[in-house]
């Protein structure tokens, strides 16, 4: 009977490392670093190749793994760096990926000379290398994948029944996952963050591509799920659909050319959309140069439970058709929270709009953007069979704004506004309407002073927050009627009983809570009153803007304590060797309860992956410190953004102290929390 127990280093042929250039049986590497000259080829049926904690380092070019036709066949512990493509699989059935990381692979050649490179074409499969590229799996499953510092994470090309979970995708240049002529698979509890940064050389950002995205779906992607993934703080969007072959003909031209109609409009539009798509409980914020989640000339996408908050826009949906926006969270967006121009057929449903910063109006219906050059653009590809229901609107002038668009009806909605704003409502106070008016059925409006309404300086605040981790909120003032303020969390951000407290102050003072117990953090006064309060919420680490040493000599260590959490290069940049450390003087004596730590590295998995902290009353770390925290697995942490709690110590100087050399360590922030004496 055959052995079960993989071979150490199955030959079949030998590279100059002592690794096979082919692996045709289940196969254990032996850890270590190897330079290759040509890639690893892996085929045939229920073959596991187990790197066994190997580093694959490529000179630029190639693949570093090949899986060629191959059937249940499984990759697991093993990292891969400096290849065109880190690992490329094609035509497997049945293919896992587990705990491989393949980062710092090719970035595309002219975005690496300086250009803006846009990559708009939709109808070439995209093949600009990256970490990962799959063509025509099926039934694969992807887990604890990382994959950063390069064009594209991710690439999806004619894949289908494929899970991609619990994965990071983060800091790459492009896109974290690209889905091209790929359907019915699903993507969910990833990490894909900070896509389009561009990447750091000669200490600045170099470079940008142009449509990133943290998901791009285009050519024929349909039916997928994209559930509960972070795609915060992408360049790009952080959800783009795109049909983006042939331009839209304006409807007179259509009609003359005998094209279908969609609703009464005649229309050509790009062929190849992404349709039927489900997009549930993603986070897809500050996309501040874009939107959070963008559906260009597609049908039947369902935006469910979503956050959409600091971008440009919330929902940008172009051409839209039969899509569904339910139950979605869109908050403080620079431009508005949903544009729907020239769509048709598409429901907005109980969603709940905050304050746009740069317009009254939420929402934005229109047909004039697409066909603005057009001689005759008027009601060309308006807009119509809106339905907008049950809806809340916080903070909104005029909620509404059709142009040309309609049918539209527009019932059960709910304007909430304050003292300030004009308290009778009317239909033209809620919208602005040029053409046709919409239908108006059924919607209200409620004043609000008591403790449920929104705005920091009224008497509660509800906000989600910037980060995973770090959070707090510092009372400023308190008037009399309030006696006390009420810190409340949600999950939800309903706030309608499902909410728990975290604590409450009877006056002027901080509250931390250094890892984000839920999305959604308010704070209510204990008695209705206006103006009950100033709240500041954001980080309230001990640390922040006190002063630091470090071992390096780098002037650069105030940068990790500055309270910055979302500029990555304002960072510390030790040397690289053991012991690196950098001290903070809390500049009294606390009691320290908490930590949390960002770093910023191309591969943000690859801060010390071993380190300690200590703290001290004397500052002396001679012999009187106590390390409170004993870091040994990092690189298994979740998140960008780590948070530790001990127990209480007294302390005023704390010191974190690296225990390996690591290159390219760079430490965005440190946190400290706890309670001052």
């Amino acid at each position: 009977m055959p052995s079960m127990i993989p071979a150490i280093l199955m030959l079949v042929g030998q590279t100059g490392t002592g690794l096979p250039h082919e692996v045709t049986k289940s196969t254990q590497f032996k850890a270590g670093t190897y330079r290759l000259t040509q890639p690893i080829v892996v085929s045939g049926v229920n073959v596991v190749l187990d790197g066994g904690g190997a580093t694959l380092l490529g000179n630029g070019a190639g693949v570093g793994i090949q899986i060629q036709k191959g059937s249940n066949v499984t990759v697991k512990n093993l990292k891969i760096k400096g290849f065109r493509w880190g690992l490329v699989a094609e035509g497997s059935a049945g293919l896992k990926l587990i705990s491989v990381d393949s980062s710092g692979n090719q970035n595309y050649p002219e975005a690496a000379a300086g250009k803006v490179v846009m990559d708009m074409e939709g109808g070439k499969e995209p093949d600009y290398g990256g970490g990962i590229l799959l063509r025509g799996v099926s039934g694969g499953l992807l887990q604890g994948i990382h994959a950063h510092g390069q064009w594209n994470g991710l690439t999806l090309s004619g894949c289908t029944t494929t899970v991609v979970e619990r994965s990071d995708f983060s800091k790459n240049d492009d896109t974290g996952i690209h889905l091209w002529a790929s359907s019915d698979n699903e993507i969910r509890d990833c990490r894909i963050t900070w896509i389009g940064i561009g990447m750091a050389k000669n200490g600045s950002f170099a470079h940008k591509g142009g449509d990133q995205a943290g998901i791009l779906l285009e050519h024929d992607s349909s039916r997928n799920k994209v559930l509960r993934n972070n795609l915060v703080h992408c360049v790009g969007d952080g959800v783009f659909l795109r049909a983006n072959e042939l331009a839209p003909v304006p409807a007179a031209e259509a009609k003359k050319q005998g094209a279908a109609s969609v609703g009464d409009n005649p229309v050509l539009l790009p062929t190849h959309p992404s349709n039927d798509n489900l997009f549930q409980e993603n986070d897809a914020s500050f996309a501040e140069d874009a939107n959070s989640f963008e559906s260009d000339f597609c049908s039947g996408n369902q935006f469910i439970k979503n956050v959409a908050a600091y971008s440009n826009y919330g929902f940008w949906l172009g051409f839209s058709r039969n899509a569904t926006v339910r139950g979605n969270l869109v908050v403080g967006n620079k431009t508005r929270g949903l544009q729907l121009d020239n769509g048709w057929a598409n429901v907005v449903e109980g969603n709940t709009f905050i304050r746009d910063y740069g317009s009254p109006t939420a929402m934005y219906f229109s047909d004039e953007e697409a066909n603005a050059t057009h001689p005759n653009h008027g009601a060309q590809n308006r807009s119509g069979d809106i339905r907008i229901f049950d809806n809340v609107f916080i903070g909104h002038a005029r909620p509404f704004h059709f142009i040309n668009s309609s049918p539209a009806t527009v019932q059960s909605n709910t304007w909430i506004y304050s003292g300030a704003l004009e308290p009778t409502i009317t239909e033209d106070a809620i919208a602005e309407v040029t053409g046709t008016r919409p239908l108006f059925i059924g919607n209200g409006a409620e004043k609000h002073t008591g403790p449920d309404f929104i705005p920091s300086l009224g008497n509660a605040a509800s906000v989600p927050s910037m980060f995973d981790t770090v959070g707090g909120v510092s009372i400023l003032r308190l008037e009399p009627k309030a006696k006390s303020a009420i810190v409340e969390a949600s999950l939800t951000g309903v706030f309608d009983g499902e909410e728990f407290e975290l604590g409450r102050l009877e006056g002027p003072g901080r509250l931390c809570f250094p890892s984000r117990p839920a999305r959604f953090i308010r704070v209510r006064g204990a008695a209705a009153s206006p103006s009950a309060f100033l709240a500041l919420f954001g980080d309230q680490s001990l640390a922040k803007a006190h002063a630091t040493t470090s071992s390096s000599g780098r002037k650069l260590s105030d940068f990790a304590v500055d309270g910055d959490w979302d500029t990555p290069e304002l960072s510390w940049r030790p040397d690289e060797k053991i012991g690196e450390n950098l001290q903070v003087d809390l500049h009294r004596p606390c009691l320290v309860d908490g930590f949390a730590i960002a770093s910023n590295v191309v591969n943000p998995h690859d801060f010390w992956s071993k380190f300690h902290i200590e703290v001290s009353e004397s500052g002396l770390f001679s012999g009187e410190e106590k390390t409170v925290l004993t870091e040994a697995d990092w690189d298994h942490r979740p998140g960008p953004v780590r948070v530790y709690r001990i127990p209480p110590i007294r302390a005023r100087f704390v010191r974190i102290v690296g225990d390996v050399a690591q290159k390219w360590v760079q430490l965005q922030e440190f946190g400290v929390y706890g309670t001052e004496e």
